[in-house]
C-alpha cells in the first residue's frame, strides 16, 4: 500500500512565498508510484485549506482555488486525520508522515513542529525546542560560542534600543550589517556605512522583527553552505557550495531572483578545508539534537571559519547540494519520509518506557 505524505507550507510568515516554491519542488519531486500526495497549504490567516488548485503556482497570485476546503488535524489510536471544519465525515483520511516546508519565523521556529507533535505525527524537522534556539541569530550563537564554535562578534538590540540611541553608537563598529534577529532569505538585512545612517538602519530591521543583532561588515572573504541530515544512524554531509555575491551581502534577491550571483558546486577549496567544513556541520548538527535537512553557512576569512546561520528548513529543502553525492532529489524526499517515520516510533517507544517508569513509581509511593 502507499503511504499517505502531507505537504505542508505557507504561514503568517514573510518567507510565505519562498515556501511555497519549496513546497511545489517537493511536489513534484516525490515519488508518487510510492505515495499518495496532499498539499497543505497554510493560508497568511493561519487557516490550513486543501485544494487541487494548490499544484499551479499561478494560482497563487489570484489567491483564488476552486474546490478549496478548510481542515483540521487530530489524532485517536497514534493515528494523524485531518477532516473539513464543519463537515462529518464517516471515514475521515490520515497521514503517515508530514514533509514540512515551512520557512521563517511563526512556522520554521517551532510552531509547526509543536502542533505535528502534538497530533503525534511523523514529520521531517527538527523538534519545537531546537527549532526555536537556531531559528534566532543571537540564541545561535550562544549555544555555539558555548561549545568554542566561532562566529563573527556581534551586538544584540530589543524594540526599545532607540531610546538610547546616543550610548548605542558609542559602543557599535562601523561599517556594519544590521540583521532582524529570527529571519531567513536575507529579509530585513541592511548595511550601514558610517554612524549617521545607523539609527535609520535599526528602525529598517525593527519594521520585521523586534530584535535584531548588529554584526561588522567584513571584506575580502568567502561564503560556504554545508547540509546535513541523519538516515538511520549516519549523518549525511553534502558537497560544499561556494558563493560567489555581486553584493556585499546576499540579498533575496540574489537568492531567490538574481542569476548573476555564481555559485561553485563544488566549491574550490582544498582537502583539509573540506574535511574542516563537512565534520563542523556534523558537529553542530548533533549538538544542537537537530532532525531533517538543516543547511549551515560559514564565513571564511585569514583562515579562520565562523559559522554565519544554521538553516534549519533550507530553502528547495537544500536538494541540489546532494545531488552530487549520488543522491536525487527524489531519493532525498524518500529518505526523509523514512527517518521522519522512524523518529516517530522511537518518540513513542520513548513515552511508553518513561510512563512506565512513572507509574510503577508512582504505585510504589502509593503502597509506601
Amino acid at each position: 500500500m502507499k503511504l499517505n505524505i502531507g505537504i505542508l507550507y505557507g504561514g503568517k510568515s514573510v518567507e510565505h512565498e519562498v515556501s511555497i516554491l519549496t513546497a511545489l519542488q517537493v511536489f513534484k519531486g516525490i515519488d508518487k508510484s510510492k505515495y499518495n500526495v496532499e498539499l497543505f497549504y497554510i493560508t497568511k490567516n493561519n487557516e490550513i485549506i486543501i485544494s487541487s488548485d494548490l499544484i499551479n503556482i499561478e494560482n497563487y497570485k489570484s489567491n483564488i482555488f476552486k474546490n478549496k476546503a478548510e481542515i483540521f488535524f487530530y489524532q485517536k489510536n497514534n493515528i494523524v486525520y485531518y477532516s473539513e471544519i464543519g463537515k462529518r465525515i464517516k471515514r475521515p483520511k490520515y497521514i503517515d508522515a508530514f514533509i514540512v516546508c515551512v520557512h521563517g519565523n511563526n512556522v520554521e521556529n517551532g510552531i509547526v513542529s509543536s502542533i505535528l507533535e502534538f497530533n503525534n505525527a511523523a514529520y521531517t524537522c527538527s523538534d519545537n525546542t531546537e527549532s526555536g534556539i537556531i531559528q534566532d541569530k543571537d540564541y545561535t550563537k550562544i549555544f555555539l560560542n558555548h561549545y568554542g564554535i566561532k562566529t563573527l562578534d556581534y551586538k544584540v538590540y530589543n524594540s526599545d534600543c532607540l531610546e538610547r540611541i546616543d550610548k548605542i553608537k558609542e559602543e557599535i563598529f562601523m561599517p556594519c550589517i544590521i540583521k532582524p534577529a529570527r529571519l531567513g532569505s536575507s529579509i530585513g538585512i541592511n548595511i550601514v556605512e558610517d554612524i549617521e545612517n545607523f539609527e535609520n538602519g535599526l528602525k529598517i530591521a525593527l519594521k520585521f522583527e523586534n530584535k535584531v543583532i548588529v554584526e561588522p561588515l567584513l571584506k575580502d572573504f568567502k561564503e560556504f553552505n554545508c547540509a546535513c541530515f541523519k538516515y538511520h544512524n549516519e549523518y549525511i554531509t553534502s558537497t560544499i557550495e561556494e558563493i560567489k555575491n555581486i553584493h556585499s551581502i546576499l540579498t533575496y534577491e540574489d537568492k531567490y531572483q538574481n542569476k548573476e550571483v555564481k555559485k561553485e558546486l563544488p566549491a574550490l577549496i582544498n582537502d583539509e578545508l573540506t574535511n574542516k567544513i563537512k565534520e563542523l556541520t556534523k558537529r553542530i548538527y548533533i549538538l544542537f539534537n537537530l532532525k531533517g535537512i538543516v543547511r549551515i553557512d560559514y564565513i571564511y576569512k585569514d583562515n579562520a571559519l565562523y559559522v554565519n546561520e544554521i538553516n534549519n528548513i533550507p530553502g528547495s529543502l537544500g536538494y541540489y547540494l546532494f545531488t552530487k553525492e549520488g543522491i536525487s532529489f527524489t531519493k532525498l524526499i524518500d529518505m526523509q519520509i523514512k527517518e521522519a517515520i522512524r523518529n516517530r516510533q522511537n518518540r513513542i517507544f520513548n513515552y511508553l518506557e518513561h510512563n512506565e517508569i512513572l507509574n510503577k513509581n508512582n504505585l510504589n509511593n502509593i503502597k509506601k
